[in-house]
């Protein structure tokens, strides 16, 4: 009964880490600051991260 305890806990642990990382990386947060120096945040969906082993400067190159 103990083990089974275990197992649970220790698989949703394992589940809650995985969805945690997937939802880090299917996004980026946009910093902008404008002329009045506030700053604008803007969360970007992307799978680019997701989808890619290698990330390329390129990419980052149009983030603001």
């Amino acid at each position: 009964m103990t083990n089974n305890i275990i197992n649970i806990l220790t698989h949703n642990t394992t589940i809650e880490s995985k969805d945690k990382i997937t939802e880090t990386l299917s996004k980026y947060t946009e910093k902008k600051v404008n002329e009045d120096k506030s700053v604008t945040y803007t969360e970007i969906a992307t799978t680019y991260f997701l989808d890619n082993d290698k990330w390329h400067i390129d990419y980052f190159g149009n983030i603001e």
